[in-house]
Protein backbone atom coordinates (compact mmCIF):
# COMPACT_ATOMS: atom_id res chain seq x y z
CA UNK A 1 0.00 0.00 0.00
CA UNK A 2 1.13 3.35 -0.90
CA UNK A 3 1.51 5.83 1.89
CA UNK A 4 -0.92 8.54 0.72
CA UNK A 5 -2.24 11.26 3.00
CA UNK A 6 -5.82 10.99 3.87
CA UNK A 7 -8.27 13.17 2.01
CA UNK A 8 -9.56 14.59 5.16
CA UNK A 9 -6.93 14.60 7.81
CA UNK A 10 -8.22 14.32 11.25
CA UNK A 11 -8.92 17.47 13.23
CA UNK A 12 -6.22 18.59 15.43
CA UNK A 13 -5.31 21.89 17.05
CA UNK A 14 -2.45 22.11 14.72
CA UNK A 15 -4.50 21.44 11.64
CA UNK A 16 -7.62 23.80 11.57
CA UNK A 17 -10.38 22.74 9.28
CA UNK A 18 -10.67 24.55 5.97
CA UNK A 19 -13.08 27.52 5.72
CA UNK A 20 -15.78 27.05 3.16
CA UNK A 21 -16.19 29.89 0.61
CA UNK A 22 -18.95 32.53 1.28
CA UNK A 23 -21.90 32.56 -1.02
CA UNK A 24 -22.12 35.53 -3.37
CA UNK A 25 -25.15 37.77 -2.50
CA UNK A 26 -26.68 39.82 -5.29
CA UNK A 27 -27.82 43.39 -4.28
CA UNK A 28 -31.55 43.96 -4.50
CA UNK A 29 -32.81 45.98 -7.39
CA UNK A 30 -32.93 49.75 -6.83
CA UNK A 31 -36.37 50.97 -5.80
CA UNK A 32 -38.30 53.09 -8.15
CA UNK A 33 -38.50 56.73 -6.98
CA UNK A 34 -41.28 58.89 -8.24
CA UNK A 35 -40.86 62.71 -8.27
CA UNK A 36 -43.63 65.16 -9.13
CA UNK A 37 -42.76 67.73 -11.72
CA UNK A 38 -44.77 70.30 -13.60
CA UNK A 39 -44.71 68.09 -16.67
CA UNK A 40 -46.02 65.10 -14.69
CA UNK A 41 -48.83 67.22 -13.22
CA UNK A 42 -49.79 68.47 -16.67
CA UNK A 43 -49.74 64.88 -17.99
CA UNK A 44 -51.92 63.68 -15.12
CA UNK A 45 -54.37 66.49 -15.78
CA UNK A 46 -54.57 65.50 -19.44
CA UNK A 47 -55.35 61.92 -18.43
CA UNK A 48 -58.19 63.09 -16.22
CA UNK A 49 -56.62 61.96 -12.97
CA UNK A 50 -57.83 63.79 -9.89
CA UNK A 51 -54.55 63.50 -8.02
CA UNK A 52 -51.58 64.20 -10.24
CA UNK A 53 -49.34 61.16 -10.61
CA UNK A 54 -45.69 61.84 -9.97
CA UNK A 55 -43.48 61.06 -12.90
CA UNK A 56 -41.17 58.12 -12.63
CA UNK A 57 -37.55 59.04 -12.70
CA UNK A 58 -34.87 56.55 -13.19
CA UNK A 59 -32.39 56.22 -10.33
CA UNK A 60 -29.57 57.31 -12.61
CA UNK A 61 -31.45 60.52 -13.50
CA UNK A 62 -32.23 61.17 -9.81
CA UNK A 63 -28.59 60.59 -8.91
CA UNK A 64 -27.57 63.00 -11.66
CA UNK A 65 -29.93 65.65 -10.35
CA UNK A 66 -28.74 65.13 -6.78
CA UNK A 67 -25.12 65.48 -7.85
CA UNK A 68 -25.78 68.92 -9.45
CA UNK A 69 -24.45 71.77 -7.28
CA UNK A 70 -27.08 73.47 -5.12
CA UNK A 71 -27.40 77.27 -5.71
CA UNK A 72 -26.02 79.30 -2.86
CA UNK A 73 -26.45 83.11 -2.66
CA UNK A 74 -23.28 85.05 -2.96
CA UNK A 75 -22.09 86.80 0.15
CA UNK A 76 -21.01 90.41 0.28
CA UNK A 77 -17.37 89.29 -0.05
CA UNK A 78 -18.11 87.23 -3.18
CA UNK A 79 -19.98 89.96 -5.06
CA UNK A 80 -18.05 91.42 -7.99
CA UNK A 81 -18.36 95.05 -6.85
CA UNK A 82 -19.14 97.17 -3.78
CA UNK A 83 -22.72 97.28 -2.60
CA UNK A 84 -24.15 100.84 -2.47
CA UNK A 85 -26.83 101.48 0.10
CA UNK A 86 -30.03 103.04 -1.04
CA UNK A 87 -30.35 106.78 -0.56
CA UNK A 88 -34.03 107.39 0.14
CA UNK A 89 -33.40 110.85 1.66
CA UNK A 90 -31.87 112.15 -1.55
CA UNK A 91 -34.83 110.89 -3.53
CA UNK A 92 -37.27 112.49 -1.06
CA UNK A 93 -35.48 115.85 -1.30
CA UNK A 94 -35.60 115.69 -5.08
CA UNK A 95 -39.32 114.93 -4.99
CA UNK A 96 -39.97 117.82 -2.58
CA UNK A 97 -37.95 120.20 -4.75
CA UNK A 98 -39.89 119.17 -7.82
CA UNK A 99 -43.21 119.58 -6.00
CA UNK A 100 -42.18 123.01 -4.62
CA UNK A 101 -41.04 124.17 -8.04
CA UNK A 102 -44.29 123.00 -9.57
CA UNK A 103 -46.39 124.84 -6.97
CA UNK A 104 -44.40 128.07 -7.46
CA UNK A 105 -44.76 127.79 -11.22
CA UNK A 106 -48.52 127.25 -10.97
CA UNK A 107 -48.96 130.21 -8.61
CA UNK A 108 -46.80 132.44 -10.83
CA UNK A 109 -48.77 131.51 -13.92
CA UNK A 110 -52.02 132.19 -12.05
CA UNK A 111 -50.88 135.64 -10.93
CA UNK A 112 -49.58 136.44 -14.40
CA UNK A 113 -52.88 135.47 -15.94
CA UNK A 114 -54.97 137.35 -13.38
CA UNK A 115 -53.05 140.62 -13.31
CA UNK A 116 -51.64 140.76 -16.87
CA UNK A 117 -53.45 138.55 -19.35
CA UNK A 118 -56.98 138.94 -17.97
CA UNK A 119 -56.99 142.79 -18.10
CA UNK A 120 -55.59 142.64 -21.64
CA UNK A 121 -58.18 140.16 -22.85
CA UNK A 122 -61.12 141.64 -20.92
CA UNK A 123 -60.57 145.39 -20.46
CA UNK A 124 -62.95 147.13 -18.03
CA UNK A 125 -65.94 148.76 -19.61
CA UNK A 126 -66.03 152.53 -19.51
CA UNK A 127 -69.53 153.73 -18.58
CA UNK A 128 -71.10 155.65 -21.38
CA UNK A 129 -71.81 159.26 -20.57
CA UNK A 130 -74.41 159.51 -23.28
CA UNK A 131 -74.78 162.26 -25.77
CA UNK A 132 -74.15 165.83 -24.68
CA UNK A 133 -77.75 166.74 -25.46
CA UNK A 134 -79.16 164.04 -23.21
CA UNK A 135 -76.91 164.81 -20.31
CA UNK A 136 -77.88 167.52 -17.88
CA UNK A 137 -76.13 170.82 -18.40
CA UNK A 138 -72.98 171.09 -16.40
CA UNK A 139 -73.17 173.48 -13.52
CA UNK A 140 -70.70 176.31 -13.78
CA UNK A 141 -67.95 175.86 -11.28
CA UNK A 142 -67.66 178.62 -8.81
CA UNK A 143 -64.17 179.93 -8.35
CA UNK A 144 -62.92 178.87 -4.97
CA UNK A 145 -61.65 181.70 -2.88
CA UNK A 146 -58.61 180.63 -0.88
CA UNK A 147 -59.00 181.04 2.83
CA UNK A 148 -57.00 183.89 4.16
CA UNK A 149 -53.82 182.78 5.79
CA UNK A 150 -53.51 184.23 9.24
CA UNK A 151 -50.31 186.19 9.35
CA UNK A 152 -49.25 188.05 12.42
CA UNK A 153 -48.36 191.68 12.03
CA UNK A 154 -44.70 192.55 12.49
CA UNK A 155 -43.88 193.23 16.10
CA UNK A 156 -43.62 196.85 17.11
CA UNK A 157 -42.48 197.71 20.60
CA UNK A 158 -44.93 199.66 22.75
CA UNK A 159 -42.02 201.28 24.59
CA UNK A 160 -41.34 204.71 23.07
CA UNK A 161 -37.91 204.60 24.69
CA UNK A 162 -35.62 201.67 24.09
CA UNK A 163 -35.12 199.10 26.82
CA UNK A 164 -31.67 198.16 28.07
CA UNK A 165 -31.69 195.04 25.88
CA UNK A 166 -33.99 193.46 23.27
CA UNK A 167 -34.08 189.66 23.34
CA UNK A 168 -35.90 187.61 20.64
CA UNK A 169 -37.55 184.41 21.91
CA UNK A 170 -39.00 181.78 19.55
CA UNK A 171 -41.41 179.17 20.93
CA UNK A 172 -41.83 175.78 19.26
CA UNK A 173 -45.40 175.77 20.63
CA UNK A 174 -47.37 178.30 22.65
CA UNK A 175 -47.93 176.51 25.94
CA UNK A 176 -47.17 177.03 29.63
CA UNK A 177 -44.12 174.77 29.73
CA UNK A 178 -42.41 176.40 26.74
CA UNK A 179 -43.14 179.93 27.93
CA UNK A 180 -41.84 179.39 31.46
CA UNK A 181 -38.78 177.51 30.18
CA UNK A 182 -37.86 180.38 27.81
CA UNK A 183 -38.35 183.08 30.47
CA UNK A 184 -36.33 181.20 33.09
CA UNK A 185 -33.49 180.63 30.62
CA UNK A 186 -33.27 184.40 30.14
CA UNK A 187 -33.80 185.26 33.83
CA UNK A 188 -30.76 183.27 35.02
CA UNK A 189 -28.46 185.59 33.10
CA UNK A 190 -26.65 188.06 35.29
CA UNK A 191 -28.06 191.59 34.99
CA UNK A 192 -27.60 194.69 37.19
CA UNK A 193 -30.44 195.82 39.46
CA UNK A 194 -32.97 198.07 37.68
CA UNK A 195 -32.18 196.39 34.31
CA UNK A 196 -35.04 195.87 31.81
CA UNK A 197 -34.84 193.28 28.99
CA UNK A 198 -37.54 193.65 26.34
CA UNK A 199 -38.67 190.27 24.92
CA UNK A 200 -39.95 189.74 21.37
CA UNK A 201 -41.93 186.48 21.57
CA UNK A 202 -42.78 184.64 18.33
CA UNK A 203 -43.42 181.17 16.94
CA UNK A 204 -43.21 179.69 13.44
CA UNK A 205 -45.98 182.06 12.28
CA UNK A 206 -44.35 185.20 13.63
CA UNK A 207 -45.47 187.36 16.53
CA UNK A 208 -47.47 185.35 19.07
CA UNK A 209 -50.94 186.89 19.64
CA UNK A 210 -51.37 188.15 23.18
CA UNK A 211 -54.72 186.38 23.57
CA UNK A 212 -53.04 182.99 22.91
CA UNK A 213 -50.09 183.86 25.12
CA UNK A 214 -52.06 184.99 28.19
CA UNK A 215 -54.48 182.02 27.80
CA UNK A 216 -51.53 179.63 27.96
CA UNK A 217 -50.34 181.25 31.21
CA UNK A 218 -53.82 181.72 32.75
CA UNK A 219 -56.12 179.08 31.20
CA UNK A 220 -58.97 179.95 33.60
CA UNK A 221 -59.03 183.64 32.69
CA UNK A 222 -62.60 184.43 31.65
CA UNK A 223 -62.26 188.02 30.53
CA UNK A 224 -64.46 189.58 27.87
CA UNK A 225 -61.69 191.89 26.77
CA UNK A 226 -60.62 191.56 23.12
CA UNK A 227 -56.84 191.77 23.00
CA UNK A 228 -54.87 193.03 20.04
CA UNK A 229 -52.25 190.58 18.79
CA UNK A 230 -49.06 192.59 19.31
CA UNK A 231 -47.73 193.09 22.81
CA UNK A 232 -44.48 193.94 24.59
CA UNK A 233 -43.04 191.59 27.22
CA UNK A 234 -40.19 192.46 29.54
CA UNK A 235 -38.16 191.20 32.51
CA UNK A 236 -37.23 193.53 35.37
CA UNK A 237 -34.22 192.71 37.57
CA UNK A 238 -33.88 193.91 41.19
CA UNK A 239 -32.44 192.67 44.48
CA UNK A 240 -35.49 190.49 45.15
CA UNK A 241 -35.49 188.61 41.84
CA UNK A 242 -36.57 188.82 38.21
CA UNK A 243 -40.13 189.97 37.48
CA UNK A 244 -42.05 189.53 34.18
CA UNK A 245 -44.43 192.20 32.91
CA UNK A 246 -46.60 192.83 29.81
CA UNK A 247 -47.87 195.90 27.97
CA UNK A 248 -50.78 195.34 25.53
CA UNK A 249 -53.73 196.99 23.83
CA UNK A 250 -57.39 196.01 23.94
CA UNK A 251 -60.30 196.69 21.59
CA UNK A 252 -63.76 198.15 22.19
CA UNK A 253 -65.28 200.01 25.08
CA UNK A 254 -65.36 196.93 27.32
CA UNK A 255 -62.10 197.39 29.15
CA UNK A 256 -62.94 195.55 32.35
CA UNK A 257 -59.72 193.80 33.48
CA UNK A 258 -61.06 192.67 36.84
CA UNK A 259 -61.11 189.05 35.58
CA UNK A 260 -57.43 188.87 36.62
CA UNK A 261 -58.52 189.06 40.25
CA UNK A 262 -60.55 185.81 40.02
CA UNK A 263 -57.82 183.44 38.82
CA UNK A 264 -54.61 181.88 40.15
CA UNK A 265 -51.80 184.22 39.10
CA UNK A 266 -48.84 182.04 40.16
CA UNK A 267 -48.07 180.98 36.53
CA UNK A 268 -47.05 184.57 35.77
CA UNK A 269 -44.11 184.25 38.19
CA UNK A 270 -40.81 182.47 37.60
CA UNK A 271 -40.82 181.14 41.20
CA UNK A 272 -43.67 180.72 43.64
CA UNK A 273 -44.84 184.18 44.93
CA UNK A 274 -46.39 182.76 48.08
CA UNK A 275 -49.83 183.71 49.43
CA UNK A 276 -51.81 186.58 47.93
CA UNK A 277 -53.64 189.30 49.83
CA UNK A 278 -56.89 190.99 48.81
CA UNK A 279 -56.86 193.37 45.84
CA UNK A 280 -56.83 197.09 46.59
CA UNK A 281 -57.08 200.30 44.60
CA UNK A 282 -53.90 202.08 43.74
CA UNK A 283 -52.20 204.36 41.23
CA UNK A 284 -49.96 203.73 38.21
CA UNK A 285 -48.58 207.18 37.63
CA UNK A 286 -51.73 209.27 37.23
CA UNK A 287 -53.86 206.28 36.13
CA UNK A 288 -56.06 204.19 38.42
CA UNK A 289 -54.74 200.71 39.18
CA UNK A 290 -55.47 197.58 41.23
CA UNK A 291 -52.87 195.56 43.11
CA UNK A 292 -52.39 192.60 45.48
CA UNK A 293 -49.32 191.82 47.58
CA UNK A 294 -47.83 188.31 47.96
CA UNK A 295 -45.87 186.96 50.91
CA UNK A 296 -42.64 186.64 48.95
CA UNK A 297 -40.60 189.87 49.19
CA UNK A 298 -40.98 192.05 46.09
CA UNK A 299 -43.88 190.02 44.65
CA UNK A 300 -47.07 191.91 43.90
CA UNK A 301 -49.53 191.76 41.01
CA UNK A 302 -50.52 195.12 39.46
CA UNK A 303 -52.76 195.98 36.53
CA UNK A 304 -53.75 199.39 35.20
CA UNK A 305 -55.50 200.92 32.19
CA UNK A 306 -53.44 203.61 30.46
CA UNK A 307 -54.19 205.98 27.57
CA UNK A 308 -55.15 204.92 24.02
CA UNK A 309 -56.66 201.56 25.04
CA UNK A 310 -53.34 200.49 26.49
CA UNK A 311 -52.97 198.39 29.64
CA UNK A 312 -50.13 196.98 31.72
CA UNK A 313 -49.76 194.02 34.11
CA UNK A 314 -46.65 193.40 36.22
CA UNK A 315 -45.57 190.90 38.86
CA UNK A 316 -43.88 193.49 41.10
CA UNK A 317 -44.50 197.10 42.02
CA UNK A 318 -40.90 198.07 41.25
CA UNK A 319 -41.27 196.56 37.76
CA UNK A 320 -44.44 198.60 37.24
CA UNK A 321 -42.65 201.87 38.02
CA UNK A 322 -39.70 201.03 35.71
CA UNK A 323 -42.03 200.16 32.81
CA UNK A 324 -44.04 203.38 33.24
CA UNK A 325 -40.81 205.37 32.82
CA UNK A 326 -40.13 203.62 29.47
CA UNK A 327 -43.74 204.25 28.43
CA UNK A 328 -43.21 207.92 29.28
CA UNK A 329 -46.39 207.79 31.31
CA UNK A 330 -46.46 210.69 33.79
CA UNK A 331 -46.26 210.16 37.54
Amino acid sequence: MDNQPPENPPFSPFNPPPIPPRPTIQPPPAPEVSVRTMESDIESARKGEVTPTPAEVLPQELEKELKEPVFQPETADQLPGPIEAEKPKKNVVKILLWLGGGIVAVVGLGLLGYFVLFPLLFPPEVPSTGSPSAAQPAQPTQPTTPLPVSQSKPHQSLFPASADLNVPITLSAVNLANIQSALKAEAIKSRPFGFISELTISDKNGQVPFGDYISALLPNLATTVVFEEDFTAFLYYDKDGVWPGYVFRYQGPDSNLSAFEAVDLSNLYLTSPGLKSQFKDGKAGNAPARYAIFTRPGAGFNYAKLDNNMAIITTSYSGLKAALELLDFGN
